[in-house]
Formats: C-alpha cells, structure tokens, sequence
C-alpha cells in the first residue's frame, strides 16, 4: 500500500483551497515535484513530516488517499499506513544541530586530550540550562496566571462600575475595562479622598433619581411673640379703678353671675324686682352694682376678649401650618427633611401649648379684673400642673427674661432649615442633569479608589515577575 493522492488541503500556508484534479496522474512509486520559490514545495514536505510523526495536520481539512483507502490527517494517529520518512532542511537542522540532550546528533565531536574536560564542562552547563529553562516556564506560568488575574479584576471592577451607575442614557452604560485601567491611572498620579457610607448612599440616590416638580417654600402665620407676650403682660398687671363691692371682688364667678343679671336688668327688663328671686331690689342696689361694673371694667373687659380672641387664631393658624410631603422631594434630601419636620413637631406643640397659657391667663384675668397678675407666676403654675418640664423652662425663660429670642427658644428656626432643604430640591430640579453626572462621577471615582491598592498589587507582581 502507497500514497495515492493528496485528496484535499485547506487552511494550510499557501494551500488555501486544493483539491486533487481530476487530470493529474496519481502518485508513482517515483514522483518529482517541482515549482518556484513560494510554490508550496516545503509546505507539502511539512504535511509529509506531519504523516510521518502522527501529529494532526494545522490545516482546517486534510485528507490522503493511500489506495482504496481515506486517511484524515487531522487524526491520523487511528489511521493504518505505512511508515513515512521525510528528508528535507527541517530534518538536517534537526538531526545534525539539535541539542544531543534530546537523543539527536551531537553537534559538535572532540578530538584531542581536552575532550574530556570540554565534554563535562559542556554537560553541565547544559543541566545549568535545562535548570533555567524550567525556571523560566515556572515564570511564564506565574506571569500568565498573575495577568489572568490581573485582567479578571480590571474587568469584574468595570462591570461593578458599570451595573452601579447604569441609567437611561448615562455614559456609564458602556463602561468598560479600557475606561476602568485608564481612571486608576489617573487617580494613582493625584490624590483622591474615599467617600463616608451615608453620603455614597445619597450620592447614589442622586444618581439613579427621577427629575421632580418643584416644591413652594413654606410660611408660618406671622405670630409676633415678643409683642405678643408684653401685651398680655400688661394686661395682666392692670387693675380698674371702681367703687368696689368687696364681696363681687372676692368672689369672681359670683361677680360674673351679678354682672350677667345686671345686664339683663339694664338692657331687657326694666322692674325693680328681682330677676332671680323675685323680691325687691333694696334702695341704692343697682347704682352700687353699676359703681361696681362701671364702663372702665366694660372696656377692661372688651380689651381681653379681643385679645383672647387674637391669641385663638393665631392657635388655629399654627395648628392648620401643614408641611410638604417627603415625597415630594428628592430622595437624598427627604432623611433631612423627615427630621426636620420632627423637630417642627415638637416645636408647633410647645408654641401652641404657650399661646394657649396666654389664652389661659388671660380669661383669669377677666375673671379677676381687680386683681393684679404676674404672667412669670402663671406660666409656673400652668407648667408644673402639666408636668412638662422641658416646657417650663422655654416659658420661664421667656417670662423671666423679655429680650430671649421667642422663636429660637420654641425652635421655630428649623423652619428655615426646611425651606433650605426646599430651595435644595429646586436648585437640583433646574440643575438636574448637571447634579446627576456630578454625582455618577463622584460615585465612579469612589469605586476606582476603592480598587487602587488591589490594581497597585497586580502591577508590581507583574512587574517584578517581567523584570
């Protein structure tokens, strides 16, 4: 059994697509080929030295027809043919000038009383090679194993940044390996600070937020307190001048009940009878009555109605002041916000709980219009019975000391803090892009500085593994 034909090569050197032709005798026992520099006469040669190792061909397809039979010189090592010997350039350089470590030719024989000597010498300089032959693979194989790596970080770091940060339209959405090794760079040549937990997370917030409709500033019903407090004070401190019926004075419901039924004698019934018991009123007994009641204490008592009844609205002002939702601001600015609108609750309960201790004092008052009043005393009073003691101090305060800041001491200044908030989510509303790649950025570099101390250690190991 002989080489018939090359049935067929592709993918191999020259031979991109050969097919045996049909006119072309096959092969005789002696065959001559013959062609010019770059014809593929090596290249067939090659195959041949292919055949005769049982190594599979590199072409894509290559098959020999040996008689009747078809050989696939991709797996030629289950094929049966006969022996193969190829005698070319690669078999002299291999045979004559290999290394005779590897059971080939010697390339060199000695002749003379040295050698010896020369062939030990020689013997060990090759084990001296052989060592560092394998020491170099164990290199190549560290540095391979060590760029593996090495690329695997750079690549999972973009794709961490990549899945962070993606967003509609965002310029993260592509990041990739390239853009990764180029920011640690970068960052490596200048100095870059890490960022807290919380503002990473706000920072985040930012980034993946939705634009918002801007939010009105809130106002608080304008209360001045300062004012407010002196007014009540005086009215307090003040006493109507009448001749007074020592029993009425002592005695202030029962004066109310007098007043009331004295009224009714002056405006409605005209009789000099009792309304109440029916009896005869005695001489003198409503013109000491009306000394008693005179038009000063009418007055009096006129001034603190309209007072009480300022002092009320501006109760029902502060409890109908509403805060904007939450939700209606961005997301990293709503934990401030929720804070602040704590802090404006117990704020509104300490103010409302003030005015209606004015309103309290002054209906005593009105009650007692020929007694002189402390306000300091009655906020004491009213205070301790409520069991507040946060709240007596602020009212003390205020009562002890008239140039306190009213609405410092309520915290009434958190309400400034809100509509900073507020002017915040505006500004980010008509800056929204800009806020928004500013915070990707800032999220970005976070990452890549988190990574650099990692990359830093790659580069060095690789370094020194090359050097």
């Amino acid at each position: 059994m002989h080489l018939t034909k090359i049935k067929d090569i592709k993918g191999f050197r020259i031979f991109k697509d050969f097919s045996w032709p049909e006119n072309l005798d096959d092969f005789a026992r002696f065959n001559l080929i013959y062609g010019l520099n770059g014809s593929g006469k090596t290249t067939l040669t090659s195959i041949f030295s292919d055949l005769e190792h049982r190594r599979p061909a590199s072409a894509s397809s290559l098959h020999f027809e040996f008689g009747d039979k078809m050989v696939d010189a991709k797996s030629p090592q289950t094929a049966s043919i006969p022996p193969v010997r190829v005698f070319n350039r690669s078999f002299i350089e291999h045979a004559i000038f290999e290394d005779p470590a590897q059971r080939e030719l010697a390339p060199v024989f000695y002749l003379g009383e040295d050698s010896v000597e020369k062939q030990k010498e020689i013997s060990e300089l090759r084990s001296q090679v052989e060592t560092i032959v394998e020491d170099l693979k164990s290199l190549e194989s560290q540095n391979s194993t060590k760029q593996k790596g090495f690329d695997k970080f750079c690549s999972e770091g973009a794709s961490s940044i990549k899945n962070a940060l993606t967003r509609p339209g965002g310029r993260f959405n592509n990041y990739n390996r390239p853009a990764f090794e180029s920011r640690v760079e970068e960052l490596l040549a200048s100095s870059g600070t890490r960022l807290e937990e919380t503002e990473r997370e706000q920072l985040l917030g930012v980034a993946h937020a939705q634009l918002m409709k801007t939010v009105a500033n809130v106002k608080l019903p304008s209360i001045k307190f300062m004012e407010l407090t002196q007014r009540v004070e005086l009215l307090l401190e003040r006493s109507v001048t009448a001749s007074v019926i020592e029993e009425l004075r002592d005695n202030p419901k029962l004066g109310q009940w007098v007043q009331t039924g004295l009224n009714l004698h002056k405006h409605h019934f005209e009789t000099d009878r009792c309304l109440f018991c029916n009896q005869s009123l005695p001489e003198r007994r409503l013109d000491d009555l009306e000394a008693h009641f005179n038009e000063e204490l009418n007055r009096f008592q006129e001034e603190l109605d309209n007072q009480i009844q300022s002092v009320e609205s501006s109760i029902s002002a502060i409890n109908d002041f509403e805060l904007p939702a939450a939700g209606l601001l961005y997301q990293h600015l709503q934990a401030d916000f929720e804070k602040s609108a704590g802090r404006w609750k117990s704020s509104k309960l300490s103010v409302v709980n003030f005015l209606n201790t004015l309103v309290s004092a002054l209906k005593t008052k009105r009650e007692n219009p020929f007694k002189r009043m402390e306000l300091r005393d009655y906020l004491f009073a009213f205070s301790t019975a409520a069991k507040d003691s946060n709240w007596l101090l602020k009212t003390a305060s205020i009562a002890l000391d008239a140039s306190q800041n009213i609405a410092a001491q309520f915290g009434l200044e958190v309400i400034e803090r809100i509509n900073n908030l507020i002017d915040e989510h505006n500004r980010h509303s008509s800056s929204f892009e800009q806020e928004v790649q500013a915070a990707m950025n800032r999220v970005a570099d976070d990452m890549v500085l988190s990574a650099l101390d990692e990359y830093q250690q790659y580069k060095d190991d690789l370094r020194q593994l090359d050097a």
